[in-house]
């Protein structure tokens, strides 16, 4: 190159500086989105995220470095603009215990309420047969509880 074919603002062909490294430029880029997204500037950390990891496939920088090398790039940079997290403990009565803890183990022999819940279905269903096959598939114990259970519904339903 001589100084003739060179650029006018270059005077001293010592002057032209090597290309710069592409990892060093992608960190240099990974920093700066970090800070707009520490901002505000990018309001979404997904979007500021995602354009630098297509620029690190449009640069050929995942075939260099592979993807947790890019990864970490962008990671050190978000993580040196992050803000640290406020642990708050949450207050105990804000959401109520939906079911309370029994104290002891459930009785041995109880019959879910869904179950006795079908068994009456099946008994309006007027189908003895059904009704059979149905509660064959139960313990004798669960027969005798729905077999009980059914009966106080008839006879409940009688006196209405």
């Amino acid at each position: 190159m001589t100084a003739a074919s060179l650029p006018r603002h270059v005077a001293n062909p010592g002057q032209i500086a090597r290309r710069p490294d592409p990892v060093e430029v992608f960190s240099a880029r990974c920093e700066a989105r970090a800070y707009l997204w520490a901002e505000a500037e990018i309001a979404d950390l997904h979007d500021a995220v995602d354009q630098l990891q297509h620029d690190a496939l449009r640069d050929g920088l995942v075939g260099k470095l592979g993807q947790d090398g890019v990864q970490a790039l962008i990671g050190r940079a978000f993580a040196a603009v992050r803000q640290p997290c406020v642990a708050v403990e949450p207050a105990r009565d804000v959401v109520p215990d939906l079911l309370p803890v029994p104290d002891e183990a459930p009785k041995r022999g109880l019959v879910p309420k869904a179950t006795l819940d079908a068994a009456k279905y099946v008994a309006r269903q007027n189908d003895p047969e059904r009704l059979r096959r149905w509660l064959n598939g139960r313990s004798a114990n669960a027969r005798a509880a729905i077999q009980k259970h059914l009966k106080g519904t008839r006879c409940s339903a009688q006196t209405r």
